[in-house]
């Protein structure tokens, strides 16, 4: 049907960018998307991605802006760098409670500028920089009690020991925040488009602060 895979099609390498329809189903042979395989399908509203599908490889989907749901197969590993990102349309990515997805690769899902709750499976144990990053609608990060590596605390989120704030939601409501007395580690991307806040206090714990982090 006009789009690219290797020979035993297990590797969608590349759907074409101008192709007619607005959905896609992925064939069930294909164990991973490739490489900005999708970038900028303006024109796709809905992928359903394969059972048995491994990895979304780096942007993905980067700058399709038309897609707004995405249901993760709960084979899935990971999903990888700017898989999602600038995905302005992305009203829900339903994310599996599974064994098999462990990570979510930095800026994964940058400028999805409609989430207004993420929630995390407890399998979720890595989150890269900025995943969640200037998405501006985004209120609150939920983690579950049970997650090994992962914590949240009114909605901003953390590593488990709560030294490490990973993702402050850029639409959380407040225009000060006091960062936990715990911190030693602001991350990249962090407090990445928080247009509502003013004013952010370090109790003295912070000794550094990543890239793009406000």
């Amino acid at each position: 049907d006009g789009i690219l895979f290797d020979r035993n099609k297990t590797v969608l390498i590349q759907y074409p960018r101008g192709k007619a329809g607005t959905s896609y189903v992925v064939p069930a042979s294909v164990l991973r998307i490739g490489v900005e395989a999708f970038a900028n399908c303006g024109l796709l509203t809905a992928v359903t991605l394969n059972e048995g599908l491994l990895s979304l490889e780096m942007g993905a989907f980067v700058n399709c802006w038309a897609l707004e749901q995405i249901n993760v197969p709960a084979s899935l590993t990971t999903i990888g760098e700017e898989a999602f990102a600038f995905c302005n349309s992305l009203l829900e990515v339903f994310l599996p409670d599974n064994p098999s997805l462990a990570s979510i690769e930095a800026w994964a899902f940058e400028g999805c500028a409609m989430f207004t709750e993420v929630e995390l499976p407890d399998t979720v144990v890595q989150i890269g920089e900025g995943a969640f990053a200037d998405c501006w609608r985004l209120e609150e990060i939920i983690v579950g009690e049970g997650n090994p590596a992962l914590s949240t605390l009114d909605g901003v989120l953390f590593d488990r020991n709560k030294t490490r704030l990973i993702q402050y939601p850029a639409g959380k409501q407040g225009a000060s925040y006091v960062v936990p007395a715990t911190v030693t580690v602001i991350g990249g991307g962090a407090f990445d488009n928080c247009q509502n806040l003013t004013s952010v206090e370090f109790p003295g714990g912070v000794t550094s602060i990543g890239e793009e982090a406000f």
